[in-house]
């Protein structure tokens, strides 16, 4: 090889060793971030007690459930909110609710009656995305929760996996799009008697700007639902400001207030119904095509799982969502073509 030739293998290899270094060091960054962020080192110290929230003995704390919850492989799942006594939620923006400093939200995760980890969101500073992250799982001997900074796979004997802390942006978002997914002016319910609804919120004074009618999905029961479906599973990460959406993949599964006039004026009708993926694959050419679920590429990724790249959502679930996938797959069949 000549001198010139090893000089360009020279820096080719050089390239490659320090892109991949800088990803690695880029994937630790992720992780100290949040191990080392203000949520406390257990979940005791962070003033949760499971017991105790179920049978609504921590002050100012209430149980919520999402209209429309994200699929988690049939896991159970119990949500609480904690809001800081003398504090209201900003609600000035319907889509993006600023909560208190102090704020803490908790998911408790149950697979096959075990009880595997709790995630939490804790409020730290005033900016609407000032949301640390992190994850507990409970030891099985002193049935203390501790903070962890990586993933673990069957946990405590089931087939659920404990995502890490830096995965949780995947989701939740990162920067100034940070955010809490459940508790929001279309995923809770307008009234519920069982849980926190809207109404509670305003019975309680907790939100600056309440609301005088709820933010209904349009359409019919179908059509609300699939909508409702999509915005959970999807919305998290399809949505205006995500870096999921480019230029090449223009395309938005979210619900927003301003967008709830009639189904048609919806993110999935304007931006996924007819129209053709950047990337198209497994046989299809349209996102959702109208009365072809076979032929739509939205639902083909949300009915498989494998390690190939293709499944939707790309993480947190091994499982597919066999009622959810029903659902979309009976809407699809539904809907007239736009043309």
């Amino acid at each position: 090889m000549s001198r010139v030739g090893r000089r360009v293998l020279q820096a080719v290899l050089l390239g490659i060793g320090l892109t991949v270094a800088g990803y690695v060091a880029w994937q630790w960054i992720r992780v100290l971030q949040f191990y080392l962020g203000p949520s406390e080192a257990s979940l005791s110290e962070t003033g949760f007690d499971w017991d105790a929230a179920q049978n609504g003995q921590l002050p100012n704390t209430y149980p919520f459930a999402p209209s429309y919850p994200f699929w988690s492989d049939g896991a159970r799942k119990d949500r609480y909110i904690h809001i800081p006594p003398g504090t209201r939620i900003d609600t000035t923006e319907p889509d993006r609710w600023n909560f208190p400093e102090g704020t803490r939200i908790w998911k408790v995760f149950e697979r096959d009656g075990v009880l595997v980890e709790t995630r939490m969101l804790y409020k730290h500073g005033p900016e609407p995305w000032a949301w640390d992250m992190a994850v507990y799982q409970p030891d099985g001997e002193t049935g203390a929760s501790r903070k962890l900074a990586l993933a673990k796979e069957n946990v405590s004997g089931t087939a659920h996996d404990i995502p890490a802390p830096s995965d949780c942006v995947t989701c939740h978002s990162s920067g100034e799009q940070r955010r809490p997914l459940g508790v929001t002016a279309i995923q809770l319910p307008w009234s519920n008697q069982d849980s926190l609804s809207i109404q509670d919120l305003t019975g309680m004074d907790l939100l600056t700007n309440s609301p005088d009618r709820p933010f209904d999905i349009p359409g019919d029961d179908l059509t609300r639902a699939a909508l409702g479906y999509l915005h959970s599973n999807c919305g998290s990460c399809h949505y205006e400001g995500s870096t999921f959406v480019t230029d090449k993949v223009p395309l938005f599964m979210n619900l927003t207030a301003g967008t709830l006039a009639d189904v048609q004026a919806t993110e999935v009708y304007r931006t996924a119904i007819g129209h053709e993926p950047h990337l198209p694959g497994l046989g299809t050419e349209v996102y959702i095509n109208p009365g072809a679920p076979d032929d739509s590429f939205a639902w083909r990724r949300m009915s498989i799982r494998d390690d190939g790249g293709w499944q939707m959502p790309p993480l947190a679930t091994e499982v597919v969502d066999r009622e959810g996938v029903a659902l979309i797959e009976q809407w699809i069949l539904g809907l007239e073509d736009p043309d």
